[in-house]
């Protein structure tokens, strides 16, 4: 099996100014486009999980980078460096919100230092991060993601994707 991945990110912001003194405007933009090969270099990946999640009412669980989830042909993945991560909470209702963390317990903190710092994403929202030489994942003491259903009230969905090496 081979990975390729394209990450496109365009960001395009026009301020706007009318006034009877001034008139203007004023673009702000940023594209970026970021390919990796297959591979276990810098500037390549060999390992994607994605999914669709569903937390229940004020439910938890942590991922294990090393040696639990499974590729979308089944396939067990162990990542020994993340190269990116993808978050969207996939709900509407404005209390819904995602918590993402190192887990409690050998939790994998290169993303988010220590399990007592953690990221919310409210409804609708997403977390994209990357980091092209890759974060170390260490297999039974630094490899869990916790993420977290803080909204309490009821089930959330979330889509998650991350791009990993296996060496």
């Amino acid at each position: 099996m081979a990975v390729q991945t394209t990450l496109n990110l365009s960001l395009r912001v026009n301020e706007i100014l009318n006034s009877e003194n001034k008139s203007g405007s004023v673009p702000t933009r940023i594209e970026e486009v970021l390919r990796l090969s297959d591979g276990t270099s810098a500037g390549q990946a060999d390992l994607v999980f994605s999914d669709r999640r569903q937390l229940g009412n004020g439910a938890n669980e942590d991922l294990d980078l090393a040696g639990s989830l499974q590729d979308s042909f089944g396939n067990t993945l162990t990542m020994v460096e993340v190269v990116g991560v993808f978050i969207r909470n996939r709900e509407t209702a404005a209390a819904s919100v995602l918590q993402v963390s190192a887990a409690a317990a050998n939790g994998w903190a290169q993303m988010i230092s220590g399990n007592t710092n953690h990221l919310k994403i409210k409804a609708g929202g997403f977390f994209l991060w990357w980091d092209d030489a890759g974060s170390a994942v260490t297999a039974g003491t630094g490899d869990l993601l916790n993420l977290a259903n803080a909204n309490g009230a009821a089930t959330l969905d979330y889509d998650i994707v991350i791009v990993a090496r296996s060496a």
